[in-house]
Formats: C-alpha cells, structure tokens, sequence
C-alpha cells in the first residue's frame, strides 16, 4: 500500500474526530455540571477543597451553577476517581448515600466525555530520543549480527515516569559519549578480529640492555653469555591468546666456527604450563623471581656473518598464560664469551582463526574495486543503521573514510573498522530521530509506515525492525497489515522483551538486586533465588499476553510457573499446588523436579497473581521482617495509580524492636495511626499491607500462624486475607486497568502522558471493556491510538 492510500484509510477518522471537535467547539455550548452534581461537590468537596491551600493541592470551588468547566477536566476526574473510591469525604464527615456517590460519578464521566469530544485531537509532542542501553545492545546485535553487551559499562539510564526509555531524560553526557567510542571500537574489532597481527620489537622496548649497549649499523641487537652483571636476554612483552603463532628473527653469532652457539626461544607468565626451561637457560634470564619459563624450541646459530644471517622461525602452539616471548642465548660455558646478533622479534598470527563472516563479506567480488564493492555494501547498511531512507551524500560522506584510508594502504579490515566506527558514534544511529515535512505545523498527520515500523520494534522488541517488517514500511503495506505484524512480533522470541522489561519496571523489580534479607532468618535465599523469582514473574505475564487473558488476571488467578528449587521456597509439590505441610487441595499433580520450570495450576481462582509471588512481596519488605505500609503503598501506587502523598516531615519511625512479630507490627501501626497527620493515608494503604501479612519477608506462606489478615479500606469494603483483599481488587477493574493502560503507553510513546493524550486513553480504556480486556488487545489497541500513530509539529 502506497503513503497515500495509508493517508486514506486514516483520513475518516482524522476528519470525524475534527469536525467533532471543530462543531462543539463553534457552538460555544458552556460545558457544565447538573445542578443535583453541583450541590454535592458544594455540601461534601468545597470545604475542604478551595482557595490556595485546597487540601492535597486539589480545589474544586470553581464548580458553580452556568460555569464552563472546559478547562477543568484534570481537576475534576481527580474527584470523581476519590469519591468512587470511598476516599472522599473523608470518614469524619458526612457520607453520601451510595445513589448519590453514583450520580456523582456518572455526571464527572459524562462531562469528561464532552470535553474529550469537544477538544481536538493532538497526538502530543514527539520526542527525538537515545537509544537507552537494552535498545543499543539489542540494534548493534540485530544490525550487526554480534552477540554481547556492549552498553554494559554506559552509566545507567535515568528513570522519568517510571521508565527508562523516557526522551527527556535520554541524554549524552561526556562519559558516555567517551564510552560510545569505546565500545564502537570493541564492536569493529569483534567483527573484524586481525587475522594476522605481527610487531616488531624496538630498541627503547627491552627489558634487558645487551651487556655493550650497542645497537649495530646493521640494525641488530647484542646479546651474549658473559658473566658480568648483565647477561643475555632478549624480550618482547606480549600478552598472547592461545592460537597458533610464528616467532621469526635474523641471527648470527659472533664465534669461532667450531664454537657451537645456541639460542633458546622461551615464553614466560606467571600460569604458564608446559615444559620448563632447563638451568643452563634460566641462569641468562636474570630478574624472573621464579616464574615459570617454557622452552618453545631451541635453535642452533651457525651464521658468522650479518650479511648472510640465519633466518629463524618458530611455531609457537597454543599456550595458556604467556606474558612474554624471550631469546635467550644458551650458557655453554665456552670461552671467550659467545655474542649472538638479533635482529629483534617478531610474532606473526594467530593462523587457526577462520575469517569471520563479515571479513568474508566485504572482500569485493570479481568484476567489482573494493571501493564499488564498499558503497554497494554501506547502501544495504546505512537504512538500516538509521532506520530511514539514506541519502547519496551520506553514503558518500561514510565511504570517502574507506577511500582515504586505502589511499593510505590500510587493508580492506581496517577500512571497514572505520566505517563501522563512524556509523555506530553517529546521531543518526545513537538517537531515534521522526523527521517531519513539514515541522512548524499544528496540523495533526499520520506518521509515515517507515517512522511506524521503527516505533513498534521499539516498543515491541527494543530493537531495530527486522526485514519483513522494514520491506512493509517501504512498500507502504505496513499500516494494511498492522494488526498480523504485532501478532507475529509479540510471538516471536524476541517479543519476550516486552513483557520482561515493562513488567521489570512497572512492578519495580529492579529492586530484587539490592534485596538482601537478613541471612540468619533466611540463609536459603541467595543471588540464584532472586533470578527465579524474577522469571516466575516474567513467566507469567508473557503467558498472559499470548493467551491474551484479561489483565485483571495479573492480580489475581489460577496458575503460576515454578521449578524445583522455587517450588520448594513456596513448599509447593506437585503441579496442581499441593503443600507437603496442608491437607491436599486436589488431587495429585505432576512432582515438580529439576530446574525447568512448569506450569503450576491452582483449584482455586486467585491463588496465583503478582500480589502472591514472592518478586513483588520481597521488594516490599524490610531485610528482617515484612512491611504491610510499603506493601500497601506498592498495590495503591504501581496497580491502581493511587499513590498517597509522602509522609509529613519529622515523623518518626517505627520500633523495630515492638514490630518483631506480625501481631506487635500490626499494633505499631495502629498507634501510628491514631495520629491524624498519618490517618488518611495509612487507612487506605495498611489495611491493604495487613492482608499480605500471610506472607514472610521472602514471599513464603506463614502457614499454621496466628495472624490477624482483616482490614477495611475507605468507603467501608471489609476483607479477610489475601483472597478477599484480592477479590475487591479484581472489582476495581476500570481503576486497574486505566492504571495499566497509562503505564503501557507511557512505556510505548517513550514520554510522559500530557492532558492531551487523556481522550485517547479513555478511548483504549472503554475499547478493552467490549473485548473482555484482553492484555494482547491492550497492546493492539495502544498501537492503534492517535498518540501512538499519528504527530504534529511544534509551532515556533
């Protein structure tokens, strides 16, 4: 499909929702509340919400009757999402009857609505972006066909709306720029590893000056086997792979005839193994202190003469550990003293390395100069480097560097190391870039199929596009074929990197690397126990997505995945989640052995879920003992976006020692909060806590305890345990699953959601509803959304 028949398909939607806008906003039809709504914000909001120091920064003494609350809609959703909560009023006032709290909610949505209809859509700002670390290693693996870290050692990318790949934050300082070069240089280097790699060794680089001290016209070295202070020893400091290696010099003595002269070609490192040098070679090697000394061979010098010197040549084999390559003249105890002429060393290899694919690749073929060969290949590459169209220019601007340096004799190697080089430090790769006809514009266009494909693999596979999806853009078929191609990525093993990063940053697991729980309560937690934790997570929610479950299920379900050594944290058994130290729940599944893990199904609806699995209740809890504050703050704040407000200043902590044990902890907290500056925000999330209290601090059940699980959360929603906290939580779906839709677009768009983008999430929010929120038609719709396909410039 052509740009213009994508311009087309979109064009309905893109005049439908302008003339919506463009016909409510001619009439100037005031944007209001009913009067019944009116009286309830009046009698239950405005004493407590108004004026400049309106209780949590939220005032609402705005609504009156005949105002225009157009501009008001942030305000106001904030208000409608407390009331239908149960959080406002608080309990110390009056309450609304419940028909009353929902007359009052259905007003906010319906107004909301209308405001949404009546203002035009804008896709927001885009913003051009680095690529963080993961999406730098995983494009130079995907462009290049190279598989390691390179970003390993970049400094950490900032985190901006929970988030890593935020543009706004996605800088370039000095140090990571200096480590843009490095790396550049280790990759050219990986890819085009010197399949020979000779060196000569100088004058200013011995170790041990020859006894005259004398560098001969002819440009040879002395070395000799006198007994003075220094004997005779020639070295090349050379840290060598193992492979295999030539060791070459020119040599001739200066002897007698009959005088028979020896060198020794030796190799020298601290975990050096082989055959060691015998003494009549080591009394010359003055200063080694005992390391050990290998005799790679020994080599007869019968030339006299520096002009028909004696050509040698050494096979050194594979050896661990070499530091240094020697030449020692042998004692042989001969008088006079023997003087043997080196022309220095030189080390060529090693031989046994293949040439890599890419040497291969760039060796021009017959009826092709290398310099025609060059442009074919940078013209294949560059697009896909850039992820965009490529000019003549700057494929001529990249292959004039080869140029030069074959004018310099570089071989085709090291031509292309440059190239490389220059092509991996540049700002068209390093930063994702949305080039814009026309960029000072308001008017609102659909991105085009190439900028589309790259923002999907981006937020799909955090890399580049691959082939089939990069041939699309360019035949201008992608938007036709939109939905197959998220289907096939998300399929693909590479779409595991959605749901394993997001999931790792919105659940805040990152914070499993720091956990270090107290190792005499809990010796059998280790750095391997964390890792499984983690999978069991990403495990399972990637089987959410492909399964395309409704996302509700996150928090509450009936399966999980575990191996054996996880199984036995939990003091699981079987795969229907029979405990050795319980009654069996069902009949017997499958043992759970060995390391591969396996789908575990409970009989019971919510008894797998994040708020069960021990990633999420570890992050949670405090090295020696569990925290139902921060546990509760984590459910308000990552699963419902209902995060409470921080703790006022001076507020002293809890005793640790009173808070022990779960009943002393759960009294702590209840004096703690008799203080009415910590109240309102301890009542919505202890209660919360107090129901995952039926788990340790490493996230396994406290089975056969006494412990006290009730709580009641504002608005009066009592619960017993973990089951029922779970229950109501499931019943709170448009909180949830709004909490997630913003979560996954902000990950998505790489920015902060802006007040523009609210139409769109409600619009993805209500789409999930009418499709039994499946979490894959979460991702389908977020794809689809104005945000997510179409831009606007930003007027000057």
């Amino acid at each position: 499909m052509s740009l213009t028949s994508g311009l087309l398909v979109l064009l309905p939607f893109v005049l439908t929702m302008a003339a919506r806008g463009n016909d409510l906003a001619a009439t100037g039809a005031p944007l209001g509340l009913s009067p019944a709504n009116i009286e309830f914000v009046q009698s239950h909001c405005v004493g407590c919400h108004s004026g400049k120091s309106a209780d949590a920064g939220l005032a609402l003494d705005f609504v009156e009757p005949g105002a225009n609350l157009r501009e008001h809609g942030e305000a106001l959703e904030r208000a409608m999402n407390m009331v239908s909560r149960g959080e406002m009023p608080p309990v110390s006032e009056e309450q609304p009857s419940l028909d009353d709290r929902e007359m009052f909610v259905t007003g906010i949505e319906e107004l909301l609505d209308r405001i949404d209809q009546a203002t035009p859509p804008d896709p927001g700002r885009v913003t051009m972006r680095r690529l963080n670390r993961m999406e730098y290693t995983n494009t130079v693996r995907d462009l290049l066909g190279i598989d390691f870290n390179p970003a390993q050692h970049f400094p950490a990318d900032e985190i901006a709306n929970g988030f890593d790949n935020n543009g706004d934050t996605l800088k370039i300082s000095p140090v990571l720029m200096e480590r843009y070069l490095i790396a550049a240089e280790k990759i050219a280097q990986g890819l085009l590893p010197a399949s020979k790699n000779q060196r000569r060794v100088d004058a200013d680089e011995l170790e041990f000056q020859p006894v005259t001290d004398i560098l001969l016209k002819q440009g040879y070295y002395e070395i000799n086997n006198s007994k003075a202070d220094l004997k005779g020893a020639f070295w090349l400091e050379e840290k060598l792979a193992p492979g295999n290696y030539v060791i070459s010099t020119r040599a001739y003595a200066q002897a007698p005839p009959e005088t028979k002269t020896t060198l020794a070609v030796v190799a020298v490192g601290e975990k050096l193994k082989g055959k060691l040098a015998p003494a009549n070679v080591r009394q010359q090697l003055p200063g080694l202190q005992g390391e050990p000394c290998c005799v790679i061979e020994m080599v007869e010098i019968t030339s006299r003469d520096s002009a028909t010197p004696a050509e040698v040549k050494v096979n050194l084999p594979p050896m661990e550990g070499i530091e240094r390559i020697g030449l020692v003249l042998v004692d042989e105890e001969k008088s006079p003293p023997v003087v043997v002429h080196v022309s220095g060393i030189s080390i060529d290899g090693p031989f046994d390395k293949a040439a890599s694919p890419w040497q291969s690749k760039i060796i021009a073929p017959p009826g092709l100069s290398q310099s025609q060969h060059n442009r074919k290949l940078i013209r294949e590459l560059l697009p896909r480097a850039y992820r965009r169209a490529v000019s003549d220019e700057e494929v001529e601007r990249l292959c004039a560097l080869a140029d030069w340096a074959a004018e310099s004799h570089a071989s085709v190697d090291e031509q292309w190391r440059l190239m490389l080089e220059a092509i991996l430090v540049s700002p068209k790769f390093l930063f994702r870039v949305e080039l814009d006809a026309n960029p000072t514009s308001r008017e609102v266009h659909p991105i085009d199929d190439v900028q589309l494909a790259s923002r999907l693999s981006y937020f799909l596979w955090k890399t580049m596009p691959d082939d089939e999806l990069r041939n699309l853009a360019i035949a201008g078929q992608l938007t036709e074929n939109l939905d197959a191609q998220v289907m096939r990525m998300l399929k693909d093993p590479r779409g595991k990197t959605l749901t394993d990063d997001f999931t790792e940053q919105w659940l805040q697991l990152k914070l499993l690397e720091g956990f270090a729980p107290n190792q005499r309560q809990f010796p059998d937690f280790s750095r391997k126990t964390k890792a499984l934790l983690l999978t069991e997570t990403q495990m399972f929610m990637r089987t959410l997505l492909l399964e395309n479950r409704n996302v509700t299920e996150i928090l509450g379900t009936n399966f999980t995945f575990l191996n054996e050594p996880l199984a036995k944290h939990y003091g699981i058994e079987d795969t229907h989640g029979n405990r050795a130290d319980m009654p069996p729940i069902d009949e017997p599944g499958d043992p759970i052995k060995g390391n591969s893990f396996r789908r575990v199904t409970f009989p019971n609806a919510n008894m797998g879920g994040v708020l069960r699995h021990a990633s999420v209740l570890s992050i949670t809890s405090q090295p020696t003992r569990t925290s139902p504050v921060k546990r509760g703050h984590w459910v308000l704040e990552q699963l419902l976006d209902s995060s409470p407000p921080p703790a006022p200043p001076n507020v002293p902590n809890l005793n640790e020692r009173r808070a022990s044990n779960a009943r002393n902890l759960r009294q702590v907290l209840e004096l703690h909060r008799s203080d009415p500056a910590c109240a309102g925000c301890h009542a919505r999330m202890d209660p919360i806590g107090f129901a995952l209290e039926y788990y340790d601090p490493v996230g396994r059940p406290r089975i056969g305890q006494d412990l006290d699980l009730s709580g009641e959360l504002p608005g009066g929603q009592k619960f017993n345990g973990p089951d029922e906290l779970i229950e109501i939580l499931r019943g709170r779906r448009d909180q949830f699953v709004h909490c997630l839709s913003e979560k996954l677009l902000t990950y998505a768009l790489g920015r902060g959601l802006e007040r523009s983008d609210r139409p769109a999430l409600h619009r993805i929010v209500k789409n999930m509803k009418q499709h039994d929120d499946g979490f894959m038609t979460l991702v389908l719709e977020i794809v689809h959304s104005e945000p997510f396909r179409m831009r606007r410039g930003e007027a000057l």
